[in-house]
């Protein structure tokens, strides 16, 4: 018999880590799908019962419509689209979770390979593999491969998202790691995913003490192997990833003020959280963010690459700049809610 429960989870879990596949558009970066398909969920639960978390976030979403509800625009309507889909997918997997008694630890593993091969031929056999059948891509010859995703960086994201599924479940996290690590490194070639990982094995060796010794003498034999590999074949020679990471072993400060992209997202990170300051770190009733960057770009003109003067828009590079910048300190809670 056909079990509804289970296609239900496949369906759903489906949106959720193949979000840039062409279902029914192109050409953009709007992936409705997952949070259509949450919403319908939760409506069609008669149980509405949730760990207080997930409600904290419902009224994290109210400060949002409040904060973004005068003069609505195309672009308010997406960033309360992605702030309610934080809630709703979140709530929709409690359900799921529930209706079939666990997470599925095992499809979830299932999609993360499909992931690392997808990168791994396009690497190393066609880096066209598979782009047809996505929204969009970015990319050139400097980076590294996209994946499933619209652009490197974004592929290393979904990778440490799996890995950070699979380690806090402790299914498989070592597999996951060493994946993980070569999607990352040779894949996507992404020094903002390099950065993350590097964070994330630091965090590993200081809750883990008693056997960080020796994780650490591996990882460093590992990481000499790697290097010397790198070295010998000239691997990376023409990448951005060891461009940036020369520029940023030699100068880490220029590197902030010299790389368009680098620099554009430092200034959004740091503008957005001093325009929340202007407004006591409390909910910004103003549709002003342009306003505000401007200011501050004009204000720290030094520091500030031309490029980044010219991409200015309405919306921040950053979630967590764009989401203290509307709501100040009550942000601080999604950490809470992680």
């Amino acid at each position: 018999m056909i079990n509804i429960k289970n296609i239900i989870e496949y369906i759903f879990f489906f949106f959720i880590f193949f979000p840039f596949l062409i279902y029914f558009q192109s050409g953009t970066d709007i992936a409705p799908y997952a949070l259509v398909f949450s919403t319908i969920i939760f409506l069609f639960n008669k149980k509405k019962s949730l760990p207080i978390e997930l409600w904290i976030l419902f009224f994290l979403f109210l400060f949002f419509i409040i904060s973004l509800s005068l003069n609505l625009n195309y672009l308010k309507l997406k960033l309360l689209a992605g702030y309610f889909s934080v809630f709703i997918i979140a709530a929709s997997s409690y359900f799921v979770f529930r209706l079939n008694g666990k997470a599925n630890l095992k499809l979830i593993n299932f999609f993360f390979y499909i992931w690392f091969i997808v990168g791994l031929i396009q690497t190393f056999v066609n880096k066209d593999f598979m782009t047809s059948v996505i929204n969009r891509q970015s990319t050139d010859l400097s980076r590294g491969v996209t994946g499933l995703a619209v652009e490197p960086t974004m592929y290393a994201s979904v990778m440490l998202f799996f890995l950070i599924i699979n380690y806090i479940n402790n299914f498989k996290p070592q597999i996951t790691f060493v994946l993980t690590l070569f999607s990352i490194v040779f894949f996507a070639k992404s020094l903002t995913g390099v950065f993350v990982l590097f964070i994330f094995i630091i965090l590993f060796f200081l809750l883990f003490r008693v056997r960080a010794i020796f994780y650490l003498y591996i990882l460093s034999l590992l990481i000499v192997i790697l290097i010397f590999i790198i070295h010998e074949k000239n691997m990376f020679l023409d990448s951005r990833l060891f461009h940036l990471t020369s520029e940023f072993l030699s100068d880490p400060i220029m590197i902030f003020l010299n790389d368009e992209s680098a620099n554009h997202r430092m200034a959004d990170i740091v503008g957005s959280f001093l325009a929340s300051k202007n407004y006591y770190f409390f909910i910004n009733f103003f549709d002003n963010y342009s306003e505000q960057m401007l200011t501050f770009y004009n204000d720290h003109s030094f520091y500030i690459h031309p490029y980044t003067f010219n991409a200015m828009s309405d919306r921040a590079m950053t979630g967590t700049g764009q989401a203290f910048f509307d709501i100040g300190i009550y942000s601080i809670l999604y950490y809470f809610i992680i």
